[in-house]
C-alpha cells in the first residue's frame, strides 16, 4: 500500500469537489476527480484548444497542442462513457 505524500481536497462554493491528488512515487501523480470536475477540465481544455487563439501555445500552455488535444479526447471519451 502506497502512502500519499501529499493530498489536496478542493472545495468550490457550496459544492464539495472531492478531487484528490496523491504523489505516488515522486515522479507521477494519481488524481481522482468527480464527474463534475472532469467536465470542468474538459470544458477548459476545449476552450483552450478550440475557442481562443493562443500565440506560442507550447510556451504559454506548457505542452504542444497535440498533447492538449489528446487529453481533451480522453476527457471527452471518459465523460461519454459515464453517461
Amino acid at each position: 500500500m502506497t502512502r500519499p505524500l501529499s493530498q489536496i481536497d478542493c472545495i468550490h462554493s457550496d459544492h464539495e469537489l472531492p478531487m484528490k491528488i496523491e504523489n505516488r512515487n515522486g515522479s507521477s501523480e494519481f488524481i481522482t476527480v468527480s464527474r463534475a470536475e472532469l467536465a470542468i477540465f474538459q470544458a477548459s481544455l476545449n476552450e483552450v484548444c478550440h475557442a481562443i487563439e493562443v500565440p506560442e501555445f507550447d510556451l504559454r500552455i506548457g505542452v504542444n497542442k497535440d498533447v492538449a488535444l489528446a487529453l481533451l479526447r480522453l476527457a471527452t471519451d471518459t465523460l461519454d462513457q459515464t453517461r
